[in-house]
């Protein structure tokens, strides 16, 4: 895994003061989960005795750190099914060959399916990811689950067009 990789996700769990507070060895424990979940779909991570034999550890060990995890609210399960709460902030999308539809299907999974401005959810309306900022601008951001909200096409629609106008204001342009 290359270094740069690594030293990405840290600072971007090194900024969330819930994580930062963690003692060094759940908190390495957390990174690892976070690696292992993103092989998988939606967070979702194996058992204690499976995630023991991929991390080289001793299952009866892990057990109770997996618990603290759990009173962190930073995993949800027990030892049979652990899946990663709210991490899509820190989703590991960089190492995927098709960027663009896991980054519009994390946010829609993180939103729970629901247009975030007129609050209807998929089967009544169309929903499209929405880059916060703006995709032309920010390439460093494309990417980033936190740079994204969910938003029907028509909401969708309203927020390009208050940004024209916003623009064309700025510019001189109307």
């Amino acid at each position: 895994m290359p270094s740069k990789y690594w030293i990405k996700l840290s600072h971007k769990i090194l900024d969330d003061p819930k994580i930062g507070r963690l003692p060094s060895h759940l908190w390495r424990l957390y990174i690892e989960l976070l690696l292992i979940a993103s092989e998988n779909d939606h967070g979702a991570l194996k058992g204690t005795y499976q995630i023991a034999d991929r991390l080289w550890r001793l299952p009866e060990g892990l057990e109770p750190w997996m618990e603290c995890l759990a009173q962190e609210k930073l995993i949800e399960g027990d030892h049979c099914n652990w899946k990663l709460v709210d991490h899509w902030q820190y989703c590991l999308l960089s190492s995927r060959p098709n960027l663009r539809g896991e980054w519009r299907d994390a946010i829609l999974e993180r939103d729970n399916w629901l247009c975030q401005d007129c609050g209807l959810p998929l089967g009544e309306v169309e929903l499209e990811a929405h880059h916060i900022k703006p995709w032309f601008l920010n390439r460093r951001e494309r990417f980033n689950i936190s740079n994204g909200i969910t938003l029907c096409k028509d909401c969708h629609r309203k927020r390009h067009r208050s940004g024209w106008k916003r623009r064309a204001l700025a510019t001189g342009r109307t």
